[in-house]
């Protein structure tokens, strides 16, 4: 009998933001140890309830999907009720879900705009668990902002990457935009990790080979590369937004 897999992601990019989000927000925001600990327990949860929840909309079993969503909302309610999580981060994540839900349900997993709307539900720990512990700084708040940024305009650089899709090249430049000029307005140090995602966008604009092939290796291939990006660009964005809240 084979081993069984722990319940975490299928898809190693939604494991890698879930975990990097959560860690880097942490790091940035850094509340004491005991909360930090506390907080990645709760991080666990999201991730082993990440698949069973989608699944559960795909299979339209509203009363799993309820089930699932209200675990994994209850630590965030009672910080709220306590005083400690403040209400409008509660509000802001319950939108980001309740929209990309809304949008999962009537248009379906394969739909390019639910799968870049989506990109930045895996990277909500950036935002939510040092809030969880009463944590919220600027900082955090730029990090996880910029996070969320990277994580759609790569969802939709991918989208413009597969032969079945197709997607305008423009999208992910016209997505990463706002988001550039808004992380080195907030923080100039984070232009360090601003160049790459950058200098990605822009030379996918004029890629006349940008198309892959349409076998599986190449999609995990692509897959891979992304996730290794997302790790060079949040390490380098803790890194700059340490440097800038200890100038």
């Amino acid at each position: 009998m084979a081993p069984r897999r722990l319940p975490l992601p299928s898809e190693p990019s939604v494991a890698g933001m879930l975990l990097l989000s959560g860690l880097g927000g942490l790091v940035v925001a850094q509340p004491p140890p005991a909360a930090a600990v506390a907080a990645l327990g709760v991080l666990m949860l999201h991730m082993f309830s990440f698949d069973p929840a989608f699944a559960a909309i795909r299979a339209r079993r509203w009363s799993q999907f309820v089930s699932l969503t209200a675990a994994n909302a209850a630590p965030y309610l009672v910080s709220a009720a306590v005083g400690a999580m403040p209400l409008w981060v509660l509000l802001v994540a319950g939108g980001v879900l309740a929209g990309h839900s809304l949008l999962f349900a009537r248009r379906g997993p394969r739909d390019p705009v639910v799968y870049i709307v989506g990109a930045a539900v895996p990277v909500l720990p950036a935002l939510v668990l040092p809030a969880l512990v009463g944590y919220v700084t600027r900082w955090q708040l730029i990090f996880w902002l910029l996070l969320t940024g990277h994580a759609v305009a790569t969802a939709a650089y991918v989208e413009t990457r597969l032969p079945w899709r197709r997607l305008n090249p423009l999208v992910p430049a016209a997505v990463w935009a706002p988001f550039l000029v808004i992380g080195a307005a907030a923080e100039p140090a984070t232009i360090v990790a601003l160049v790459e995602p950058t200098v990605k966008v822009a030379r996918n604009v004029f890629d006349k080979d940008r198309v892959i092939e349409p076998r599986p290796e190449e999609v995990k291939r692509l897959g891979w590369r992304e996730l290794y990006r997302l790790l060079v660009f949040t390490v380098l964005l803790i890194g700059s937004l340490l440097y800038a809240s200890r100038a």
